[in-house]
């Protein structure tokens, strides 16, 4: 992977995420932060393909992690998108600034390329995330190990936001056990 050059900005970043309350929270942070550079963002598919169905997941999350881990899960799917729009509701009528969005509304508010994945490592979508060409890519709450082909797309590699101590608290939750 080539080393950053000396001096020369960060002016091109991807984000990689997953839908759902707590990148609803830090995300449209760091996307103010750094408006017009986020040039892109890869959601991904959270049901089916290699992980299979939601009934599969269900019942491997509940053998691997217990009751309250899933339930925790399913609370945090079911009443995101309602507690989302609710959420914009008060502030609307409070006459206070939207703070939670989906990302696929964040993304249409600043004008950011969207698309999603159930596979980051394909081929496709490396490619293009490449065609994007990324200074930077970022990966916050993505349920997804990034591989070598797609670190080296960006200058300057990717940046892993985690919000649990690694590594007793990895996994695709980290934020149920912090």
């Amino acid at each position: 992977m080539s080393q950053p050059q000396a001096g020369r900005p960060i002016e091109r970043i991807v984000l990689l995420s997953l839908d759902g309350l707590y990148s609803a929270i830090a995300l449209p942070i760091l996307v103010e932060r750094l408006q017009g550079r986020v040039v892109g963002m890869c959601l991904s598919r959270r049901f089916g393909g290699k992980y299979g169905s939601w009934w599969t997941q269900l019942k491997k999350a509940t053998s691997r992690s217990g009751w309250d881990f899933v339930i925790y899960t399913m609370l945090q799917l079911v009443l995101f998108y309602p507690m989302s729009a609710l959420a914009a509701g008060l502030n609307r009528i409070l006459g206070r600034r939207r703070t939670v969005y989906p990302l696929r509304q964040l993304a249409r508010r600043y004008g950011i390329p969207v698309f999603s994945t159930r596979e980051p490592n394909n081929d496709a979508v490396v490619e293009r995330i490449r065609s994007l060409k990324p200074d930077l890519i970022v990966v916050c709450y993505f349920d997804h190990i990034i591989r070598r082909p797609l670190i080296e797309v960006a200058r300057c590699g990717v940046i892993n936001i985690h919000t649990g101590l690694l590594p007793a608290m990895r996994g695709p939750a980290p934020n149920a056990w912090s």
